[in-house]
């Protein structure tokens, strides 16, 4: 429950009832990897003919994310492990931005020089 992911899983087991525990944290696991959380989350769309779900964000630009249904469900510790290198990949993400940012602080302000 202190999972911050949890409450992405129940909208997810709310929105799409019929779908397996081992379904349900594939789905959870993909949104994640897309940036889709429980608080942005929009339109689930399923393309019976493709056998592909679709998930959308519903107050950002962003592609939606993509689940082929045809295939089996990955076990459980797979989707989780996909969770956590999706949070990994982000941390790496926050700390080189948070490292050019303070480089670029460290540097000042490079002036321009008219007719230089």
């Amino acid at each position: 429950a202190d999972n911050p992911n949890h409450g992405l899983y129940r909208e997810l087991r709310e929105r799409i009832p019929g779908a397996s525990e081992k379904r349900l944290l594939q789905f959870t696991a993909a949104c994640h990897a897309g940036g889709i959380t429980h608080a942005n989350i929009g339109q689930i769309a399923y393309d019976e003919h493709r056998g592909v779900v679709h998930f959308m964000a519903a107050s950002e630009i962003r592609p939606p994310v993509a689940v082929d249904v045809k295939t089996p469900s990955p076990e459980p510790q797979h989707s989780i492990q996909r969770i956590q290198r999706s949070d990994q990949l982000q941390a790496q993400i926050q700390s080189a931005i948070q490292a050019q940012n303070m480089q670029a602080r460290q540097q000042g302000p490079q002036g321009f020089v008219p007719g230089g």
